[in-house]
């Protein structure tokens, strides 16, 4: 095992750190978690208790690796770099901050209130002032050993029989009912909220004196069905591996530089209509490595105009030169390219570019068989496009003739990288054939061929991005037949797996839209597995972070961007945002549920279509019914009326 293991973050925590922290996509991700982890170590047991200062400071001391970070956080006075007060008095400092700023609608007393039970964290009239639970009446604290005895609580409410300066935090959190304003799992959830929210004050007024956190990360550990996350410091050299120095530049940064592409198409265009036997056939690679450009910059309708460039020069310069196959291998390629950017559209251009590709395609191979590679991939992006028409049997036979050449490709040299991705596609293809028809057996055992290859291409090779996507997505679909099959649980550890992968990639890959899509859709799947699994907690962690994922897609690139990536990305963001919400009301995370929720209803409000509108009235029914438990009848009724007008059932609004 590799690395030291400091702290361990509880499902509780992990499930109240905010989705950018859990992500990593706050550059500071790692130092929130060090911190809240470490906020939540000082409250276990007897909490912060000044009764138990011994045990308080043997916590406190316990990541010793990590002590360097924490310590100006925590101990900023430097003559007393262990002594209880000043723990006490730093989360105090921290804990009134962000009183000031509520994460509700709870009033500061409230917040304090959970926090003083949760730490069990005591009030000093000099230090500490603000706390509202003073101590209370005198309680019993008889024991065998020192007989009836009866002191003051000093963490209490006068007609209450409690002191939480004296109870475990469990027991803490039980005996809450009537002090605070929750209790039980419920106080708990609420500590585990104030935690994260405190660690992110405490890191953004990190002091200039503080160190680097230095080299940990977080692993994920599963044993026994439990996950469980630790935070592990490495020695040096054991570090994990660092991201891949080929990362996609920023969206903005490579949409300059197609920017700065097309203004070199735009000179070569002046200049071969001058001289255009010198200039065309560099105009049509300078439009089609533009085209690329604009791909990578997520601006798709300039890709489409740069391949239709390629695609118009090219295709005259291979009836002026004939014999020169470089010219036809460029118009295929700018053809497959033009019809990608309209596959996930259905627009009838699709049928037309794909067929030219397909009969180019196979006039090339039949000259050279160098070029069959390009049959193959004309045949499965016109097999996805039959099957996203409904014509599974042509479909089908497109699919099963690709996979035909791509073997017979990759039997001439199994160790060429190509051959064996360009095999591992077409098996993905079959697969997703398979599966629409209900032939999960055999979708499960092209999906499970598909990513055994792509896992096997080396790390560095050029087709190793490509490799790693086509390898997540051959394990959803394994996950999917599996599911169809009734093996849930087997599915889950599948996609699981996906989800693993993908969040490595998003790592290794920060500026690919398409891969943080991956991860997003790993992430939604994963949540209706756990769903279907009733392990609710769980589900209503993916979905978190599946929303987390969309909503940055939607942010960044636009949703009519981000649909080229796949067919109604807002869906799946609809349905994360819906089912969080539906599963936070059944827990009595009205809060959060409530946020989720009208989060769904901003997306479909305005809805033209029957189905959307459904899901309006859906979501809007769920928040008249948490409103109505909540007491909040004007809400619950406003909530009502929405819901009656989506429905039609009423005038405007």
């Amino acid at each position: 095992m590799t690395g030291e293991i400091q702290l361990t973050i509880s499902s509780a925590l992990w499930a109240a750190l905010p989705p950018d922290v859990r992500e990593g996509s706050d550059p500071k991700a790692l130092q929130i978690m060090v911190i809240a982890s470490y906020l939540d170590l000082l409250s276990e047991d007897y909490g912060m208790s000044d009764e138990y200062d011994d045990a308080l400071l043997e916590r406190s001391r316990r990541p010793t690796r990590l002590l360097p970070f924490l310590r100006p956080h925590f101990f900023p006075d430097e003559a007393a770099p262990h002594d209880a007060e000043h723990l006490r008095d730093s989360l105090y400092r921290a804990l009134s901050d962000i009183a000031d700023i509520p994460l509700s609608t709870e009033s500061a007393e409230a917040l304090l209130t959970v926090a003083q039970v949760f730490w069990a964290l005591s009030r000093d009239t000099t230090t500490r002032p603000d706390l509202p639970l003073k101590g209370g009446q005198p309680i019993d604290v008889s024991s065998a050993s020192a007989g009836a005895i009866r002191q003051q609580a000093w963490i209490g409410l006068d007609g209450h029989e409690v002191d939480f300066a004296r109870l475990k935090r469990s027991v803490r959190a039980n005996r809450a009912k009537g002090v605070a304003a929750t209790s039980g799992r419920g106080l708990l959830l609420r500590g585990g909220e104030i935690t994260a929210a405190v660690a992110r004050q405490m890191v953004q007024q990190t002091p200039a004196s503080a160190s680097e956190v230095g080299p940990v990360s977080l692993r994920l550990r599963e044993e026994n069905g439990v996950s469980t996350r630790e935070i592990v410091w490495h020695d040096h050299g054991a570090a994990p591996r660092p991201q891949s120095g080929g990362a996609r530049e920023p969206l903005r940064a490579m949409s300059r530089v197609a920017d700065g592409l097309r203004e070199s198409v735009d000179r070569l265009k002046f200049l071969s209509e001058a001289l255009p036997i010198e200039h065309e056939a560099a105009l049509s690679a300078a439009a089609l490595t533009a085209g690329f450009a604009f791909v990578e910059a997520g601006r798709f309708a300039d890709a489409r105009e740069h391949f239709s460039t390629t695609a118009k020069i090219t295709e005259m310069l291979s009836v002026l030169y004939p014999h020169e196959d470089a010219h036809e291998v460029r118009l295929v390629t700018a053809l497959l390219m033009s019809a990608l950017m309209t596959l996930a559209s259905g627009s009838p251009d699709t049928t037309d570019l794909l067929a030219r590709a397909a009969s180019l395609s196979q006039s090339l191979a039949d000259r050279d068989d160098d070029h069959v590679d390009l049959v193959t991939v004309s045949l499965t992006l016109q097999g996805m496009l039959l099957l996203q028409c409904g014509d599974a049997t042509s479909a089908r036979s497109a699919m099963t003739r690709a996979v035909r050449i791509s073997t017979r490709i990759m039997r001439r040299d199994q160790q060429d990288a190509g051959s064996r991705l360009l095999l591992s596609n077409s098996l993905f293809g079959l697969a997703t054939v398979d599966l629409s028809e209900g032939r999960a057996h055999d979708a499960l055992a092209g999906a499970t061929q598909s990513a055994e290859l792509a896992a096997t291409l080396s790390a560095g090779s050029s087709d190793e991005l490509a490799a790693r996507t086509l390898q997540i997505g051959a394990l959803q679909m394994s996950s999917g037949a599996l599911d169809v099959l009734g093996r849930t649980p087997e599915a889950l550890d599948v996609m699981t797996d996906a989800v693993t992968l993908a969040q490595d990639l998003v790592r290794d890959e920060p500026a690919d839209q398409r891969v943080r899509h991956l991860l997003a859709l790993s992430l939604y799947l994963q949540g209706t597995l756990r769903l279907s699994l009733d392990r609710d907690v769980e589900a209503i962690e993916s979905m978190s972070s599946a929303v987390t994922q969309f909503e940055r897609l939607s942010s960044e690139m636009g949703i009519g961007q981000a649909a080229h990536l796949v067919a109604g990305p807002d869906e799946m963001h609809v349905t994360a945002l819906f089912v969080q919400g539906a599963l936070l009301a059944d827990l009595g995370e009205h809060r959060r549920a409530e946020s989720a929720l009208l989060r769904a209803v901003g997306l479909l409000d305005g809805a033209v279509d029957r189905e959307r509108r459904d899901r309006l009235v859906l979501a809007l029914e769920a928040l008249g019914e948490m409103y109505r438990e909540q007491g909040r009848d004007a809400d619950a009724a406003y909530a009502e009326y929405r819901a009656a007008h989506a429905r039609g059932d009423v005038g405007p609004l």
